[in-house]
């Protein structure tokens, strides 16, 4: 397993892993966001909610399985991103403003720089993908490849924090 390999995997299991359980730890605010979103019919949000979280945590599961496993899960990684990229777009162009759910309870309304995170996650996942490798991993490969995903993944949860702190929003 090479040091990209273990690192993409590394960050996707960290951040899907967060963020599932960020969302049970709010379930009832993910639910209320999902309808606040006005996409799915007023007895799906409930559902839709718990096939997200299991969505999110398969993910996260099947990054730590061999090859195939891993092929399976940045697999489901890219078709989540996109999901909820479109989902982010969708609730902007329509002036929707509820609050992003997307690990647990935040004051932080989808925005388009919830797009940039999960374009840099979708780049993260095809990278990983092209790279899979059934080696295991070297201990110098392991530790840089740990350490790297440890950072990366807090300033993808984080995204906001850092976002506000780089590109500060305008007030109006």
């Amino acid at each position: 397993m090479s040091t990209v390999d273990l690192a993409g995997r590394a960050v996707l299991v960290l951040v899907f892993a967060a963020s599932a359980i960020g969302k049970l730890g709010n379930f009832g605010g993910f639910v209320a966001a999902i309808r606040g979103l006005r996409l799915v019919p007023d007895a799906w949000p409930r559902p839709v909610a718990r096939l997200v979280v299991a969505a999110e945590a398969a993910a996260a599961g099947l990054l730590l399985l061999p090859h195939r496993g891993a092929v399976a899960g940045f697999t489901l990684v890219i078709l989540l991103c996109v999901l909820f990229a479109v989902v982010i777009e969708s609730s902007v162009r329509r002036d929707i403003r509820v609050a992003c759910p997307c690990f647990g309870a935040s004051a932080d309304l989808l925005n388009r720089r919830h797009l940039v995170r999960n374009g840099l996650l979708v780049a993260v996942a095809v990278v990983g993908l092209a790279g899979v490798d059934t080696a295991p991993p070297g201990f110098v490969d392991a530790l840089v490849g740990a350490v790297t995903a440890v950072f990366v993944a807090a300033v993808v949860i984080r995204f906001d924090d850092v976002a506000e702190i780089l590109v500060p929003r305008v007030a109006r």
